[in-house]
């Protein structure tokens, strides 16, 4: 009996830091591929044909973390990270999608600000969906309006898909014409 139970705490014991060790390393080789890509990205706005597939691969990696330890501290940040190399690729729709699973799964993770701003602005700007920059929008407005992405986001809410009309609203909210600018630049020209 005593020879069995040392064999099941053993085996337990195995299990758990094998368990670890699993973690680790995927850590470490997310680290390594992170690290390799990063400095990729900040040097070429577009990517290769490999950088791609690396980016690709990193990407997948952050997804496997997230499927063996969905509960880990990390998983938010790995999520806003693959959301971002996906803008970088470009692979917008896909950068939408990790978008909305950041959202729906880890909903009050602190990445969750910073994930909604870019997929307002992916959806806007590249996607042209607006109705889906507007939802974002609307999240930043009803859940982070003190936050840095809440200024001016009833204007931007409003001017979704009309970037010349936002200018002009937010100028006339600060009380500066308009005009102003433009004639300035008329006279630049001059």
């Amino acid at each position: 009996m005593l020879k069995r139970n040392i064999f099941l705490i053993g085996s337990m014991l195995v299990m758990v830091f094998s368990g670890c060790n699993g973690r680790d390393k995927q850590l470490n080789q997310i680290e390594a591929q992170s690290t390799a890509l990063d400095s990729i990205m900040r040097a070429h706005p577009v990517l290769s044909i490999e950088e791609k597939a690396n980016a690709e691969e990193l990407v997948e990696s952050y997804m496997a973390f997230i499927r063996d330890y969905p509960n880990d501290s990390l998983c938010p940040a790995f999520l806003l990270k693959a959301a971002m190399i996906y803008n970088h690729v470009p692979a917008y729709k896909k950068s939408i999608e990790v978008t909305d699973r950041l959202i729906a799964e880890y909903p009050d993770a602190p990445e969750v600000e910073q994930a909604v701003a870019m997929g307002a602005r992916t959806a806007e700007d590249f996607l042209k969906d607006y109705d889906k920059a507007r939802a974002y929008l609307t999240i930043i407005q009803d859940k982070f309006a003190e936050g840095p992405y809440g200024v001016n986001v009833d204007l931007q809410i409003e001017y979704v898909g009309d970037p010349e009309g936002l200018f002009r609203a937010i100028r006339e909210r600060a009380g500066i014409a308009t005009d102003t600018v433009e004639t300035a630049s008329v006279d630049a020209v001059k």
